[in-house]
């Protein structure tokens, strides 16, 4: 996986191999400084598609999300946009299986007011234990969910 820099809450991360980094400074030679991020992060991708602006979907939580950071009975949990918005959201889950959840209430809005359009890419990451989702349109790809 190559390494992709975003900003969030006016920070510039690195997402590399499945840790996230902080920049934290530059060297005199101009290299650049990270520091390794709460491991305890979890995160994914999710593509924009028409039926999401059409208000027909849901955000479903990836199952090792759901599995490993998610509270079995967990009804709310706050998103959060690149710009300290938050949205507060409704955590449901399905009859089939416990580990399966969404958000559906508050999804929506992000939605709406992000003017998002059906290709961008949404960055989601969500601290252990899970009050907040953070999410940061970043409109690059990578090849892990």
């Amino acid at each position: 996986m190559a390494a992709e820099s975003f900003n969030l809450f006016g920070k510039r991360l690195l997402l590399k191999e499945h840790f996230l980094y902080e920049k934290i400074g530059v060297e005199v030679n101009g290299t650049e400084l990270w520091n390794v991020q709460n491991v305890d992060v979890h995160y994914w991708k999710h593509k924009v598609i028409a039926s999401i602006l059409d208000g027909n979907n849901v955000l479903h939580f990836p199952r090792r999300v759901a599995e490993n950071c998610l509270y079995i009975n967990q009804s709310k949990i706050l998103l959060f946009d690149e710009d300290g918005k938050s949205y507060d959201c409704d955590v449901h889950t399905t009859s089939k299986n416990m580990h399966q959840k969404y958000i559906g209430r508050g999804w929506y809005n992000f939605v709406l007011e992000k003017d998002l359009k059906v290709g961008d890419v949404i960055l989601f990451t969500v601290n252990n234990p899970p009050n907040q989702v953070y999410a940061t349109v970043v409109n690059w790809d990578w090849d892990w969910d």
